[in-house]
């Protein structure tokens, strides 16, 4: 990958209980003292009647327009740096890179065995700020983020520390730490928050509620800014089980004037009025397979053989998918082609046997032939967005 960290740094092969990557551990962050004073927003309206459409309409900058003379891609992210891109809603990918393509992610045995959550190359976001994207890698040793108009060459913006996560909105690029870092220029230079977070980040999104809510899930705790970043704060009641097992499993998606937080878990934690109050909701399964997708009218993920809708966040219902033999793992949804694109989940299912998907509809997956997208490192992470024309998607 242009740009990416010289060197990789190979983790310990015996891994412990609490950093077992399969186990979503992380480096403790060191104790930074409380927030300071919260800045919530508290006077956007909110709507106590249930209904989902309620609250204050979109920001002017949620869904801009597509960028003249770009073309829609989808953009995969994974371990080891690894970035792979789609021109063609999820048919092929091409233009993969990474920072050591010979490495082998927790292959016992391999002379090229690495210990990748671990490490400077451990995928762990990716944004589009409407004209580039945004990724984080690096947890344990010290990785940083990268930028790319094209997703073919990636240009190294922050080094020496590690992030959980990274969202954009309201003309802001978040980067999610104990110490958050904001930038206000497209992703270019960051500086950091005034605020520290006492709680380790899994996952940061953005919803386009009043505003505008960065939102943070870490550990057992949900943490919200409503001023792009500057400041943090946290509900007063945050439901037991909201956002458990959130790492490469459920995630934060916002809909028709909702909020929704879904663990692995499978519990739905759903938030109208911006922040404050949370109710949650069963789905049906306890163990999701998939990331949360919202595709412009219903939320989903994939759990099993099974594919689970809902229009509100509250009620969930369910079909069979096929070919059911099919594990969703990281999804996302192409606006511009109507289709899905998945890569499989799962302990292990990389190298040999990663495969990737695309559906029409979420429910009928074609598994894509060998040569129309490379199987290498663990994925992470996908996100849909607009890249400048290139030699491999022209």
């Amino acid at each position: 990958m242009t740009g990416c960290v010289a060197g990789v740094v190979e983790g310990d092969p015996t891994l412990s209980a609490e950093h077992d990557p399969r186990l979503g551990g992380g480096d403790d962050l060191p104790d930074r003292g409380d927030p300071t004073p919260s800045a919530r927003d508290d006077d956007a309206p909110a709507d106590v009647d249930g209904d989902p459409g309620g609250g204050d309409p979109a920001p002017a900058d949620d869904d801009p327009p597509p960028p003249d003379g770009r073309v829609p891609v989808l953009i995969a992210q994974g371990h080891m740096q690894r970035t792979i891109m789609s021109c063609d809603g999820g048919a092929s990918w091409v233009a993969n890179a990474s920072a050591n393509d010979d490495a082998r992610c927790w292959v016992e045995g391999d002379p090229n065995y690495v210990e990748c959550d671990h490490n400077p190359g451990a995928g762990r976001g990716i944004t589009f700020t409407g004209t580039a994207f945004v990724a984080t890698f690096g947890w344990g040793p010290p990785g940083g983020i990268f930028r790319s108009e094209d997703g073919v060459a990636w240009d190294q913006r922050v080094s020496g520390t590690t992030f959980g996560g990274v969202a954009t909105g309201v003309g802001h690029v978040v980067a999610m730490s104990a110490q958050p870092r904001v930038s206000d220029d497209d992703g270019v230079t960051f500086a950091a928050s005034d605020d520290y977070i006492d709680t380790q980040a899994r996952r940061t999104a953005f919803a386009a509620y009043a505003t505008g809510r960065f939102i943070m899930v870490g550990d057992g705790k949900i943490t919200l800014s409503s001023d792009a970043g500057s400041s943090w704060w946290s509900p007063d009641v945050w439901p037991s089980g909201c956002g458990d097992s959130i790492q490469t499993q459920g995630g934060i998606a916002y809909g028709n004037g909702v909020i929704l937080v879904l663990g692995g878990n499978g519990l739905a934690c759903r938030l109208l009025d911006g922040g404050t109050t949370w109710t949650t909701h069963a789905t049906g399964t306890t163990d999701v397979s998939s990331q949360l997708v919202w595709n412009g009218s219903v939320f989903r993920m994939w759990a099993g053989d099974r594919v689970y809708s809902s229009s509100d966040g509250a009620s969930w219902s369910s079909v069979v998918i096929s070919p059911a033999s099919v594990r969703v793992g990281i999804v996302a949804y192409d606006p511009e082609h109507d289709s899905y694109a998945a890569i499989n989940g799962g302990w292990g299912d990389w190298y040999t046997t990663q495969r990737f998907f695309r559906s029409d509809d979420g429910v009928t997956w074609e598994t894509l032939a060998a040569d129309k997208a490379l199987r290498s490192h663990p994925m992470r992470n996908m996100v849909f967005g607009y890249a400048k024309r290139s030699a491999v998607c022209p």
